[in-house]
């Protein structure tokens, strides 16, 4: 599992089954997301262009 010490942490953990689950630990009663390998590359991706640039 990844997580930072900010107020602003999203920790991520592998899964077994490929992909990847991500938890807000801002909201820790809340459930986790998860993506499949494919869309997990997909978001890495987009990230690595800036295509997010614009949405704050």
């Amino acid at each position: 599992m990844l997580t930072a010490s900010n107020s602003q942490c999203c920790e991520l953990a592998a899964l077994l089954v490929g992909g990847m689950a991500v938890h807000v630990s801002k909201h820790p009663h809340a459930s986790h997301l998860c993506f499949t390998a494919g869309e997990w590359l997909a978001f890495k991706g987009g990230v690595h262009k800036n295509d997010f640039d614009n949405l704050g």
